[in-house]
């Protein structure tokens, strides 16, 4: 897991990446956009396990949080 920040100086983002663990010669990528408001709160967690199963299944993801 790679943690870092990206965007303009401005407005710059929190990101999360995590290399696929899978085997396989196919590169596949997902980009987790979380909900806004009171629904980020409540699907945090499911947000950060679908993005460990996904990297087990080979999966590149991405994850971040929104400016503001």
């Amino acid at each position: 897991m790679n943690v870092f920040h990206f965007g303009t100086g401005a407005r710059r983002l929190f990101g999360i990446y995590a290399p696929g663990r899978g085997e396989g010669r196919t590169a596949r990528a997902a980009v987790l956009c979380a909900p806004w408001g009171q629904e980020y709160l409540r699907s945090h967690r499911s947000m950060r396990q679908l993005g460990v199963q996904l990297g087990t299944a080979g999966f590149h993801t991405l994850r971040f949080d929104y400016f503001g």
